[in-house]
């Protein structure tokens, strides 16, 4: 007998019952958030957290777990890369300003 899913994909029959099913977390989801944290060692790593974050979010499907996760990704990554180019703009501007004179 096959397996009858629900119209939302979150649902299967499986000829008694209807049983919730689970899909598990988007690997990306992790990759992302595990991106995000691996800023200390090399911190262009935010870059590949943040589209990797992007990418599972929209490749999620009904019931799979990890939407939390790309999200911190995402998040982390993006105040990571901030602060990143704005230390970069504060060197540049020191190093021009002490070039012409401290």
């Amino acid at each position: 007998m096959s397996q009858l899913l629900s119209p939302d994909g979150q649902w299967w029959w499986d000829g008694t019952r209807w049983v919730r099913v689970d899909r598990g977390t988007n690997p990306l989801a992790i990759a992302s958030l595990g991106s995000s944290l691996a800023f200390l060692l090399w911190p262009l790593s935010s870059l590949a957290a943040v589209v990797l974050g992007v990418i599972a979010l929209s490749q999620m499907r009904p019931g799979e777990g990890g939407r939390g996760l790309a999200i911190a990704g995402i998040a982390i990554g993006g105040v990571v890369l901030f602060l990143l180019v704005l230390f970069i703009v504060v060197l540049v501007y020191f190093g021009i300003a002490c070039r012409n004179g401290c």
